[in-house]
């Protein structure tokens, strides 16, 4: 392992880090990850972050903060797993995808692209654009509600999103 420094653009600078073993991802020494676990590519894991069990984080991935990727967890693509999100099981995040704050994801979110709006479920919980709520919480939301969100434009939408949940059996 290579004892140096490296800048996470995290605001901090340079601080002390490695590449990992098994893969040469960067790794902030307070950071820690696993020899069984692999961070390749241009992946960076930082803060107090930690990466364990046969997870692998590559590509542009970061994983950093209190985050936790474990089990069978793939982070990939430009993905970001931040805070105190945890992704274990068999769960995939990639893509632009972001999860953040106090997230645990098992199993893969479903991303829908192509609407007015981008929709990731994850669990009990979809991000519609910038609209964060548990799907219950969605499926009673008055007009008035949904037309502050993003006026005539949500208004019109949010009767597809209904349907979307219907069809997904959520």
């Amino acid at each position: 392992m290579t004892e140096t420094s490296f800048n996470f653009h995290d605001g901090k600078g340079s601080v002390p880090a490695h590449q990992h073993p098994n893969g040469g991802g960067w790794v902030a020494n307070t950071a820690h990850v696993d020899e069984s676990a692999r961070v390749y590519g241009d992946a960076q894991v930082y803060g107090n972050a930690w990466v364990y069990g046969n997870a692998r984080v590559y590509g542009d991935a970061w994983v950093y903060g209190d985050a936790r990727v474990y089990g069978d967890a793939r982070v990939y693509g430009n993905a970001q797993v931040y805070g105190d999100a945890w992704v274990y099981g068999d769960a995939r995040v990639y893509g632009d995808a972001w999860v953040y704050g106090k997230v645990k994801v098992e199993k893969t979110p479903i991303v829908v692209t192509g609407l007015r709006y981008t929709i990731t479920i994850c669990g009990k919980t979809a991000h519609v654009g910038c609209e964060c709520h548990a799907i219950a919480k969605w499926r009673k939301f008055k007009p008035e509600k949904i037309a502050n969100m993003d006026g005539a434009s949500a208004t019109e939408f949010y009767p597809k999103l209904i349907k979307l949940f219907d069809g997904l059996g959520l």
